[in-house]
């Protein structure tokens, strides 16, 4: 075989792997399409987490992307947090700091080389925490019988009658 053989067939397999890494590595392949859903209520109560979902325009989720959150109060003032989504496209962020109100959520995708950007908004309420308190009674008006006051002495308990009634 001579050498101008050679060369041919090195130069059709350079062409060769050269079309199929432009075909695969194509820069200025089409985009996908993206969709951001808030899948967060609407009615949220102080400490809620805020979170959404990313997929792509087959509806895959996009995961490892960052998402750009911004809260923004009725008096205007914007804050501003960042999730990175998981391997099902959910991204979930604290809200440990937002006071009780009413807020404006921008989540917003910037896209990179294979998806496109994209935006949805949501109104939120932010409830305040409901903090339980516990009451406490005297002993004198928390005995099941009434006219009966308990009375407590140091050391063992002992059975007994009082009346007819038994107890310790």
């Amino acid at each position: 075989m001579g050498y101008e053989k050679i060369i041919i067939i090195l130069l059709i397999i350079i062409i060769a792997i050269l079309a199929v890494g432009i075909f695969i590595l194509n820069p200025f392949a089409p985009k996908l399409d993206t969709t951001i859903s808030i899948t967060s209520s609407q009615d949220l109560t102080e400490g809620d987490s805020f979170s959404i979902a990313l997929v792509d325009v087959n509806g895959r989720p996009i995961s490892g992307a960052v998402v750009q959150i911004n809260i923004t109060d009725l008096n205007g003032i914007t804050t501003k947090k960042t999730v990175t989504t998981d391997a099902s496209g959910n991204g979930v962020i604290a809200l440990g700091d937002l006071a009780s109100g009413q807020y404006v959520v921008n989540a917003s995708y910037e896209g990179n080389g294979s998806f496109k950007s994209s935006f949805a908004s949501q109104n939120i309420n932010v409830n305040p925490k409901v903090v339980q308190s516990v009451s406490t009674e005297s002993q004198a008006s928390s005995s099941i019988h009434p006219g009966f006051t308990p009375s407590y002495k140091e050391g063992p308990l002992t059975y007994g009658y009082k009346g007819d009634r038994k107890g310790f």
